[in-house]
C-alpha cells in the first residue's frame, strides 16, 4: 500500500472502521502546514480522546510544542491512538506494520500487538491539546453503530438489508470544545463585541 511513498512523505492515515463526523478543516489543514515544515515531528494527530485525555500521564511526555498559531501539540509516549485518523510519515507506518506478525487472529489483536512494539525514539508522534475532529465507530463486533447507521441515513447510500438494524450503541472518538475556532473568528468581526 505505501511501498512506493518515501520514508518522510505524509500520508492521511485512517482505518476503515472510523469515520469522520466532524471535522474543523481549516485548523487541520493549518496544522498540517505547520508539519510539514518541522523536519522532526513523524505523526500529528487532532482528535485527543481516550487515554491521552483520560490518562495523560500513561500516554503523553510532559513537554509541550506550541505551533506558530498557539496551537499546543502532546507528545505522545507510544503508539497511543495509532488507529485514529491521522497525518504519519510513511516510515511509522511501515515500521509498525513490518513489526507485527504476518498473521494476525482478528483486528481486535491489533491493539494488543502494537502495544508490544516499542515505537523508535527519532519517532515524535504528536496530538493536539485541543480537539478539532470527531470521529466514529462504524462497527463493532460486525454490527453497525447507531452513530454511523444515523449518518448513513442522511446520504443517498443504499444499505444491505442485513446492514439496516444498528446495534444501538453509539460509539464516538473527540469531542469538539464549547467554542470553535470559527465561533472566535466570527466574534472578532467589527460589530459583534457586545
Amino acid at each position: 500500500m505505501i511501498e512506493a511513498i518515501e520514508d518522510e512523505e505524509w500520508v492521511y492515515w485512517c482505518s476503515d472502521d472510523k469515520y469522520p463526523i466532524r471535522l474543523i478543516v481549516e485548523k487541520v489543514k493549518e496544522l498540517l502546514n505547520y508539519a510539514l515544515t518541522a523536519s522532526e515531528i513523524s505523526g500529528l494527530l487532532f482528535c485527543r480522546t481516550r487515554v491521552t485525555l483520560d490518562r495523560p500521564e500513561l500516554a503523553l511526555h510532559p513537554n509541550q510544542r506550541a505551533t506558530p498559531a498557539g496551537e499546543i501539540l502532546l507528545e505522545r509516549k507510544a503508539w497511543y491512538q495509532i488507529w485514529i485518523h491521522q497525518f504519519l510519515r510513511a516510515k511509522v507506518l511501515r515500521f509498525l506494520f513490518s513489526q507485527l506478525p504476518a498473521q494476525v487472529p482478528s483486528a481486535k489483536a491489533l491493539d494488543g500487538l502494537k502495544n508490544c512494539i516499542e515505537k523508535p525514539e527519532d519517532y515524535h508522534l504528536f496530538v493536539t491539546q485541543q480537539n478539532f475532529a470527531v470521529f466514529g465507530e462504524s462497527t463493532k463486533r460486525g454490527a453497525i453503530t447507531r452513530n454511523c447507521l444515523e449518518s448513513i441515513a442522511r446520504t443517498d447510500i443504499e444499505l444491505p438489508e442485513w446492514f439496516r438494524h444498528s446495534n444501538g450503541e453509539r460509539i464516538t472518538m473527540g469531542q469538539l470544545p464549547e467554542e470553535t475556532y470559527w465561533q472566535r473568528l466570527r466574534s472578532r468581526l467589527p460589530g459583534r463585541n457586545k
